[in-house]
């Protein structure tokens, strides 16, 4: 994102510049007719100059910063013009700045909402299967303790025909005994 900023920026200043020049220019060829523009530039170009000297003076530990001899009307004028372009210029790279960072927050809080909502989902269905599995297993359960029913009676009824048989065989065995003795 910083390289496509930088080239941003070097275009709108690009594109503000001619626009400064043409500022001072059109107040230089019509200076006459717009007298109010002039002193708001003339204004401006003096304020900026004054705060360019102070900020200067500051930090080259010059000391004082009394007295600013100001400039001339005319070099107050371009001074204005610039400032005014600068102004543009800057205000235009913040404007699009807080553009760029205010949308990236946009884009997190959706991929975030997008995130909670795949981990709603997931939560949902984890409970659906875990339902799902428990009730499965119950009837496992049930199904276990049908078939383990089943087995002692079919053990069971195992039991019963062989003594059945025992009975039976020993039966004709009393009885062929029998008949043998006779």
């Amino acid at each position: 994102m910083i390289p496509l900023f930088k080239v941003v920026s070097l275009i709108i200043r690009l594109f503000t510049k001619p626009m400064t020049n043409y500022i001072k220019a059109s107040l230089k060829a019509g200076g006459v007719k717009r007298p109010r523009s002039q002193k708001v530039l003339i204004f401006l170009g003096q304020y900026y100059h004054r705060i360019n000297i102070k900020i200067t003076r500051s930090l080259s530990n010059m000391g004082s910063t009394d007295y600013i001899k100001p400039l001339n009307d005319e070099k107050a004028m371009e001074s204005g013009a610039e400032f005014i372009g600068e102004f543009i210029t800057y205000g235009t790279l913040l404007t699009w700045g807080l553009y760029e960072v205010n949308k990236l927050g946009r884009d997190t809080k959706i991929k975030e909402q997008k995130v909670n909502d795949q981990i709603s989902n997931l939560q949902e269905s984890y409970k659906s299967v875990s339902s799902d599995y428990e009730k499965l297993y119950i009837e496992v359960e049930k199904i276990r303790e049908q078939l383990e029913v089943s087995e002692k009676a079919r053990v069971e009824a195992e039991i019963a025909r062989a003594n059945v048989e025992k009975v039976y065989m020993g039966n004709k065995l009393d009885n062929n005994l029998i008949t043998e003795s006779n």
